[in-house]
């Protein structure tokens, strides 16, 4: 297919027609939102004016896509056509118009003076480690109690594969650093948000903390004061900053350039409090772990000295302490706390995943089926899930599953589900190392910090599904064309550096 050439006057029109999807999805879906619904429109105006302005529409769309993933809400707009299923039913995230537009970006030929895309891996290469977990959710979804929920959650497999396929199919140096710095600056965003949200106390919404909209029951009100973000809960920021802070301490080790390194460090010190202040026991214990591990990692490489690992270590500690002081007292009360309960709770929930495992080995009860059974095993677990959907149309989010991602994926598409989830996370874990060993400088430091984040947060994820939920399922699809392409953005960013003639 001939793709049509942007031209400035095309430009507009596509900006016009961006405008009517938004406005349109705002106008059916959003109007109980008031003031919610008005910001969003006036970025999504700014967006528009920026993609007609910069003529680079695939790095604003992907920015803002990344970063409206991190909206954490599930909008169950479809029951009205198809009967209303719970938290189990069809609904869409804020990300998904941005999603549309980008993808639609492949019929138009907007590289302008961009690069071409580039590639280290075949496109069968980077598709491969999703297409055994997408294979078997399909099957799964066949054989479920319940195919209309199974299919709502084999959509996301989908959407995962979809977009990572077209990111690998298109990413430019250009789109590579949108993607990388647009992480960073919601790293920063999220983590002063929530570190705002300890120390005000504010249980409200962002806007009720401002006094600009009127403070309404929701799940927010039910957390202990907590950092959260626009995440919705702590356990969802806090998995989130795992990841991904890392990256940036790798960052801080590796840069050449002195202004990197220091952003980075900003990075680094604000997500590590961030992960502090959401009293997460795990995630914090975990993200000092991989801290270590980057610079350990720098040590061994060279790029890190003895002296200045101790000395920077000692000055870490310090600046960190004084950024935490002010919720030192709250976060350990909270460390200290109910952690007799909390792993109870959790074990009750492994306990109900792995009784439904045994009565569905090999393909699961069906993916987003757990609840069909889990009155039968766990009647107690079942009444606080039926208790917590009552926030999934007054605070647009899903209800809690089981707390360990291995179990659930178990339960829900049995022993090939399992493995080729596991097989999923291993090539990502794998591919962020050989991105490492391939590159050097800035993206090296960042390949080892992700590969650092990630194993973090596959332990993580033995107490926690955090992962399965859309803000990190969709971002790892992100991070995993990212790192995929890693090597390719090096060599094409040394060949620049060198210039034509040498």
């Amino acid at each position: 297919m001939t793709a049509v050439k942007i031209t400035k006057w095309s430009a507009v029109i596509l900006g016009i027609v961006a405008a009517s999807v938004i406005g349109a999805a705002m106008a059916a879906f959003l109007p109980q939102v008031g003031l919610k619904a008005l910001i969003a429109v006036a970025i999504a105006a700014a967006g528009i004016v920026l993609i007609t302005v910069a003529g680079r529409p695939r790095e604003v769309l992907l920015a803002a896509y990344i970063a409206a993933l991190t909206y954490n809400r599930q909008y169950f707009s479809f029951d009205d056509f198809l009967g209303s299923s719970g938290s189990q039913g069809l609904y869409w995230i804020p990300a998904d118009p941005l999603l549309v537009l980008l993808l639609a970006t492949s019929f138009f030929d907007v590289r302008g003076d961009q690069q071409n895309a580039i590639a280290y891996k075949s496109f069968g290469a980077v598709m491969l480690p999703i297409l055994p977990f997408l294979a078997v959710c399909c099957v799964s979804t066949l054989a479920a109690l319940r195919p209309d929920w199974a299919a709502n959650d084999t959509l996301r497999v989908v959407k995962f594969a979809v977009l990572l396929g077209w990111l690998h199919c298109h990413m430019t140096p250009s789109l590579w650093k949108t993607a990388v710095g647009t992480l960073a600056v919601i790293i920063v965003v999220q983590s002063a948000l929530g570190i705002l949200q300890v120390l005000l106390k504010g249980d409200a919404s962002l806007l009720a903390m401002l006094g600009l909209a009127k403070q309404v029951q929701s799940l927010a009100n039910e957390i202990e004061n907590r950092a959260r973000g626009t995440m919705g809960h702590p356990n969802i920021l806090a998995p989130y900053l795992l990841i991904f802070v890392p990256a940036a301490f790798g960052a801080v080790l590796f840069a050449r350039n002195r202004l990197v390194a220091l952003g980075a460090l900003a990075v680094t010190v604000l997500g590590s409090a961030a992960v502090f202040a959401s009293k997460s026991r795990a995630p914090t214990a975990l993200l000092a772990f991989a801290l270590v591990v980057v610079a350990l990692i720098a040590l061994r490489r060279r790029v890190l000295s003895p002296r200045v690992a101790l000395g920077g270590a000692i000055v870490l500690a310090g600046v960190l302490a004084v950024v935490m002081t002010p919720i030192l007292t709250a976060v350990t009360e909270r460390i200290g706390g109910d952690f007799a309960a909390s792993v109870k709770f959790r074990a009750d929930y492994n306990d109900a995943a792995l009784a439904i495992w045994s009565d569905y080995p090999v393909l699961g009860i069906g993916p987003n089926n757990m609840n069909v059974e889990l009155k039968r095993h766990a009647p107690l677990m079942a009444m606080l899930v039926r208790d917590a959907d009552k926030y999934r149309d007054l605070g647009n989010t899903r209800a809690p599953t089981v707390h360990n991602i291995y179990f659930l994926m178990l339960a829900e598409t049995g022993l090939l589900g399992f493995a080729s989830f596991l097989f999923l996370l291993i090539m990502m874990l794998v591919t962020a190392v050989r991105a490492a060993n391939m590159t050097d400088g800035t993206i090296r430091g960042l390949c080892f910090g992700v590969s650092a984040g990630l194993g973090a947060a596959y332990l993580q994820q033995s107490v926690d599904f955090s992962m399965w939920y859309d803000s990190a399922w969709y971002s790892l699809a992100v991070l995993s064309a990212l790192v995929n392409t890693a090597p390719a953005v090096a060599a094409a960013e040394a060949n620049a550096y060198r210039g034509p003639g040498n």
